[in-house]
């Protein structure tokens, strides 16, 4: 399984883009910035953008993606998915012909976008990918998520604070090792160098993901 870090901040800089994480070139995990990182091309070979929840710096780029597929005129469309009130915020807050286009009906007869609600807990396919959502706390409904292909996989906590339910889900399954490197992202730009020395004391386990690099595991 191949992870291309678009995007691994918390919010923009110069050279920064907030999170966005493109597994398998098909399935993208956050949606913080898109085109910023992927041409045109690669962008519209995207298949899905699944939320981790409704706040800009996730999925700010996925409306310009989006945007991408209606004006490519070639009848692709991409997916979004989440939990469910994620997919309400998104198509209520930002996909409302107010803030941006409602691109799930346009183009006409051939809509650029359309939505996919997830269960909490339940395993969902992507391609190839399998996909748990767990609830996690935050400021607004929002999840984690278990990724795996059947012979690798991630756990991918969103935003969150103290949370024990994607803890608890991952520890249920079968192939779960009992250690795993711990990669940190969402780093607020201004707080990069700070956040690097507390990360560094953390131990050889523990490191920032690096923007536009490609992990394989």
């Amino acid at each position: 399984m191949n992870i291309r870090v678009l995007g691994a901040f918390g919010s923009e800089g110069p050279g920064q883009r907030p999170a966005a994480f493109l597994v398998n070139e098909r399935t993208l995990v956050d949606a913080g910035s898109v085109g910023g990182a992927l041409p045109v091309n690669e962008q519209l070979a995207i298949n899905s953008v699944i939320l981790t929840h409704a706040h800009l710096d996730h999925v700010v780029g996925a409306a310009f993606l989006v945007e991408m597929f209606a004006t490519a005129d070639d009848g692709r469309a991409v997916t979004i998915a989440g939990l469910a009130p994620v997919i309400d915020a998104v198509r209520t807050g930002i996909f409302n012909n107010v803030v941006w286009p409602d691109f799930s009906v346009i183009p006409p007869g051939s809509p650029a976008a359309s939505y996919r609600v997830l269960a909490a807990e339940q395993e969902h396919a992507f391609g190839e990918l399998r996909v748990i959502p767990v609830a996690v706390d935050h400021t607004v409904p929002a999840a984690g998520f278990i990724v795996h292909d059947g012979v690798s996989g991630f756990i991918y906590s969103g935003d969150t604070g103290p949370t024990e339910g994607v803890w608890k889900v991952a520890r249920e399954r079968d192939k779960m090792p009992a250690d795993v490197p711990v990669l940190i992202y969402h780093v607020k730009p201004q707080f990069a160098e700070e956040t690097a020395e507390e990360v560094h004391a953390l131990g050889s386990n523990f490191s920032i993901v690096e923007q536009d690099k490609t992990y394989t595991i």
